[in-house]
């Protein structure tokens, strides 16, 4: 392999290890949001409020005027 070959192979390398690092760090952050909200449902909280709060609610749902109104104290 000359110079020009081993610079794209290495190059190549490290994005390809950047971009796993990237995917497992994701990955892991939202298993771990995902036991948060299930332990405090465990607990007792109510699954909506901890949607909210924790930020998982989809704005094209609907369901951040859910958390609205709930922040408000209109629903119940």
């Amino acid at each position: 392999m000359d110079h020009e070959e081993k610079f794209w192979v290495s190059l190549w390398s490290l994005v390809a290890v950047v971009a796993v690092t990237l995917i497992l760090g994701l990955l892991l952050y939202n298993a771990d949001k995902n036991q948060k909200i299930a332990d405090m449902v465990k607990a007792g909280a109510d699954p909506i409020i901890v949607s909210c709060a924790m930020g998982t609610v989809s704005e094209g749902t609907g369901a951040s005027a859910l958390c609205s109104l709930r922040a408000s104290g209109a629903a119940k």
